[in-house]
């Protein structure tokens, strides 16, 4: 298999990222929201109930409220220190070959084998790979030379043994 897939980490890039990340890795952040709307719903109903109970629908308000606020406030803060960063807008090149993946980048080159992906998540229009250490590699689709090499790579790291099969968003 010889495939390339040349990234440009731009605002673009982040956003679906993140937008993939939270819908098909993350397990609480995607849940946040509509927890902390049902919280504030819930403190309100209980409120319009019965007002002996004030301090559960007030503790049910604050949790909603601060549900939401911590979603919102994590997400700013992950995208600003993405868009702060001194790689903004650089090119990453991986390179998957039969043997092994090679990457470059502004600040790094090098190579690692395929045994050392631990596992690898596809999505509609991604995909992420996980090594044994560190943090996920995010490949757009339309990074990928051939597209069609998405799928020869999920199906190339699913048969490696020991791998946690995540093909199923």
């Amino acid at each position: 298999m010889n495939a390339k897939a040349t990234i440009n980490l731009d605002e673009t890039y982040y956003w679906a990222m993140y937008r993939d990340w939270e819908r098909y890795i993350s397990k609480w952040r995607r849940w946040e929201v509509p927890i902390g709307v049902f919280l504030l719903i819930l403190g309100v109903l209980v409120l319009s109930l019965s007002l002996d109970h004030w301090i559960a629908a007030a503790l049910c308000v604050v949790v909603g409220c601060g549900e939401i606020v911590d979603y919102y406030w994590s997400r700013r803060r992950w995208m600003r220190d993405r868009l702060r960063d001194k790689r903004l807008d650089a090119s990453v090149i991986l390179e998957f070959k039969e043997d092994r993946i090679v990457h470059s980048g502004p600040y790094a080159h090098g190579e690692f084998a395929w045994e050392g992906i631990e596992s690898v998540t596809p999505t509609p229009t991604a995909m992420f790979l996980r090594p044994q250490k560190g943090i996920s590699i995010y490949i757009p689709d339309q990074t990928l030379d051939p597209v069609e090499a998405k799928a020869q790579i999920v199906d190339r790291i699913n048969r490696l043994p020991n791998q946690v099969d995540y093909t199923e968003p």
